[in-house]
């Protein structure tokens, strides 16, 4: 998990992190020099998609790493929903 932040840190502009290893992959991308301000943690898929819905504008690449154990389907199935709905 530590290896998956840190990544996410060379990859992406900011990691939303769910579930029991959240803040072990937030702290390898803050070690690989992502802004602690661009990671968020949560202890749901449900609360994850939450926070991530209203950041999300049209163009917007999302990569989804999760577990079935986890729900993280709940992640893809949410922003499915959100096709063409999307502002720029």
């Amino acid at each position: 998990h530590r290896e998956t932040g840190k990544q996410a840190a060379a990859a992406a502009d900011c990691l939303f992190a769910f579930g029991q290893y959240a803040a072990v992959m937030a702290e390898g991308a803050t070690e690989a020099g992502m802004p602690r301000e661009y990671i968020a943690t949560f202890a749901d898929a449900e609360a994850c998609l939450a926070a991530l819905r209203p950041r999300l504008t049209d163009g917007d690449t999302v990569l989804v790493k999760a577990s079935h154990a986890l729900n993280g389907s709940a992640i893809v199935r949410g922003l499915r929903a959100l096709e063409g709905r999307l502002q720029d």
